[in-house]
């Protein structure tokens, strides 16, 4: 889109929308591999009788936060009354 600006000089102009980086709470991948692995850590969390410290490790935007999200929501819906613990190593780098 091209546009004339003051003393007759064309410019380009561009609009842009800046994304928000929040995770989501349901799996939007065809293999649903953040589901599964969201499974068998309530799985895990669930039958487990002593307390358990679980460490998420992958790149920067593979789906840690999602697997977190999604894990969160199952344990809300469960009624159960696990603690679950968020620390984010980034925003403490």
């Amino acid at each position: 889109m091209k546009d004339l600006t003051h003393n007759n000089r064309e410019v380009n102009k561009y609009s842009f929308k800046l994304l928000e980086e929040e995770p989501v709470d349901s799996d939007l991948f065809e293999d649903r591999t953040h589901e599964r692995i969201a499974d068998s850590l309530f799985k895990l969390i669930t039958t487990e009788k002593k307390g358990i410290s679980i460490g998420l490790e992958g790149p920067w935007g593979s789906g840690k936060s999602v697997v977190i999200s999604i894990l969160r929501k199952k344990l809300k819906e469960s009624n159960h009354s696990i603690p679950l613990i968020q620390f984010d190593a980034w925003a403490h780098e």
